[in-house]
């Protein structure tokens, strides 16, 4: 990908020359592959408090740059609560398997107020919460036990829960959005 910067591209950090933040949205926006650039997106956006009308701006103003039509294709997909990369990744599956969107940071509480859960993703008004299980997280026994007992404590509220793990999301990511459209349709979703 070529670096031809504008002068207002770099600025100085503690007396060092760095890229600034919008052009460095937009070189990570626009180098594939899409959903790994979405993560970056996530993440470079939350960190910084950028705003996504100042990186249509700077597309505007930068038209006919390789991979810019992956950049404004995923413009309208950053959601900077993600808390990782792959449940951006999963989220864009979702969405270009032509689900509709999930939210984000789903917050489940007890009588008590305390929060028990929060799904990575998930349908509130159908009951569905989604789940990427990164092998760090989830792949101890103590880790799929506790697990399990949320998903029985959520299940007993009426939510099911979805887990993608990792080799699934990599090796048959059209499987992951096969059981997300029939968890929906179960629960009352229609195209």
């Amino acid at each position: 990908m070529r670096a031809d910067l504008d002068p207002g591209d770099v600025t100085t950090v503690e007396g060092i020359p760095v890229l600034s933040v919008v052009r460095t949205a937009y070189d990570l926006g626009r180098r594939p592959p899409e959903w790994r650039a979405l993560g970056h997106l996530d993440d470079l956006l939350k960190v910084t408090g950028l705003n996504t009308s100042d990186l249509w701006a700077y597309i505007r103003a930068h038209p006919a740059t390789r991979g810019v039509c992956q950049i404004r294709g995923l413009i309208p997909h950053i959601d900077t609560s993600s808390e990782s990369p792959p449940e951006s990744w999963l989220r864009l599956l979702i969405v270009r398997g032509e689900l509709p969107k999930p939210e984000t940071q789903i917050s489940l509480y007890d009588q008590s107020g305390h929060e028990f859960a929060r799904f990575d993703l998930g349908y509130r008004k159908y009951r569905i919460g989604v789940e990427y299980d990164g092998e760090e997280f989830h792949s101890t026994e103590q880790q799929r036990l506790r697990d399990k007992a949320r998903d029985a404590k959520t299940a007993s509220l009426g939510w099911v829960t979805v887990r993608v793990r990792a080799e699934q999301l990599r090796n048959d990511p059209q499987e992951v959005v096969s059981e997300m459209r029939k968890h929906l349709w179960d629960r009352g979703y229609r195209e």
